[in-house]
C-alpha cells in the first residue's frame, strides 16, 4: 500500500539506488553482518526493479503486444543478472575486488539520478 503512491520512475529509480548502494555495502563488508546488510539492500532493490519496469514497459504497449515487451523486460533483467559476472572479473582483475563494488554501486545510482531525473512521458 505504501509503495502504491509512488510513480513507476520513481520505484525504478529508487530500486536501481538500493541495488547500487547494496553493492558499496558489498566493497565494504568485512564480516558477516554487512554482508547480510548488502544482500537483504540487493534483494530489495532488485525486487522493485524487476516487476515495476516489466509493468511500467507494458503499459505503454498495446494489449496484443504486451506479453512480448514483457518477455523483453524479463530477458533484459536475467541477461543483465547472469551476463554481468563475467565482464566483472575484468574489472576486478583490474582494479581489486573493493573498487570494482563501488564503481558498480556508483554508476547503479548514477543511473537512478538520471531516471528520476528524465523526461517523463509515461
Amino acid at each position: 500500500r505504501f509503495l502504491g503512491g509512488f510513480s513507476p520512475r520513481q520505484l525504478a529509480s529508487g530500486g536501481l539506488a538500493v541495488s547500487g548502494i547494496s553493492l558499496v555495502v558489498a566493497a565494504m563488508a568485512s564480516g558477516p553482518l554487512l554482508t547480510v546488510v548488502a544482500g537483504t539492500l540487493l534483494g530489495l532493490g532488485n525486487s522493485m526493479v524487476y516487476p515495476v519496469i516489466s509493468a511500467w514497459m507494458g503499459k505503454g504497449a498495446a494489449a496484443h503486444a504486451r506479453p512480448g515487451v514483457q518477455a523483453l523486460a524479463a530477458t533484459s533483467f536475467y541477461m543483465g543478472v547472469y551476463a554481468t559476472p563475467f565482464p566483472e572479473t575484468y574489472l576486478v582483475a583490474w582494479f581489486g575486488y573493493t573498487i570494482t563494488e563501488v564503481i558498480l554501486g556508483v554508476a547503479g545510482v548514477a543511473v537512478a539520478i538520471a531516471l528520476i531525473l528524465g523526461n517523463d512521458r509515461d
